[in-house]
């Protein structure tokens, strides 16, 4: 399984801790653009600017050599989105209002690359509040399955498998890069016009069947361990398979009798 690497970050929200977030990943040089709101008085990257000056000033100091701090790239979100589409990791750090969160993740996400991780460095708000638009697709997305206990919606389309999760849209199977990119741009797409809509629709928290449990989905691999999955054993690929089942078509092997391999 190929080791996934962070060429170069995003930090959004330059408040206390996002600026000293940015700071750190400095010190171990990754590159790193540092986001926040345009000032509404002089340069647009004001807040940015006067965070990244904070830096210095700080005893203990997050920066290893106070001058590193230029190292820290400035943007906001009214004209530097695009560098978004350069970074493996986003990394949010705004305030924990759940109402500007989902509005950021809405304004940033067609702007991301098919590859990128997106975290939350939240502490005070549940990743159930988090989740809270995947009732409102539950309920608009023909013969979609909402897993309740697992934070995901699954549904499928043109032959292929989607998996909605607070913080990622899986897709299974893709051919290349470009085909990936394509269908996130379309799913994203798809994901907030459902949200621009929620005030008109009743979000659906039907469930649908239990998952099975690792070992009942392990039952229907072939339990040769080949690795052709990518993971170092059927168990292994078992665990990952009930929580993104998208990944079943990463198994040659049809599956064993009892059905298909995974939750679907």
């Amino acid at each position: 399984m190929s080791r996934f690497q962070v060429k170069k970050v995003a930090v959004l929200g330059a408040g206390v801790m996002g600026a000293q977030i940015a700071a750190h990943l400095v010190n171990v040089k990754v590159p790193v653009v540092l986001f926040d709101l345009p000032a509404k008085e002089g340069p647009k990257n004001g807040i940015v600017t006067r965070a990244v000056e904070g830096l210095k000033k700080l005893k203990p100091s997050p920066l290893g050599v106070a001058d590193d701090a230029a190292l820290i790239g400035q943007a906001n979100y009214e004209e530097h989105l695009e560098q978004l589409r350069d970074c493996d990791l986003i990394i949010e750090a705004i305030a924990e209002r759940m109402d500007w969160k989902l509005d950021l993740y809405q304004r940033i996400a067609p702007a991301l690359s098919a590859h990128a991780i997106v975290a939350s460095n939240t502490s005070g708000l549940s990743i159930t509040k988090l989740a809270e638009a995947l009732p409102y697709l539950n309920a608009e997305l023909r013969c979609a399955e909402y897993h309740l206990g697992a934070g995901v919606v699954l549904w499928s389309r043109d032959g292929r498998k989607y998996a909605f999760r607070p913080f990622e849209i899986a897709i299974a199977p893709v051919r290349d890069r470009g085909e990936a990119e394509r269908l996130a741009r379309g799913i994203v797409e798809t994901v907030n016009e459902i949200w621009g809509r929620r005030d008109a629709i009743e979000p659906s928290f039907e469930g649908a069947k239990p998952l099975p449990t690792v070992l009942e989905i392990y039952k229907r691999l072939p339990g040769t361990n080949c690795k052709a999955c990518g993971y170092l054993s059927c168990m292994a690929f078992a665990a990952a398979l009930r929580s993104d089942p998208a990944k079943s078509d990463l198994c040659p092997f049809p599956p064993r009798e009892g059905g298909a391999r995974g939750p679907d």
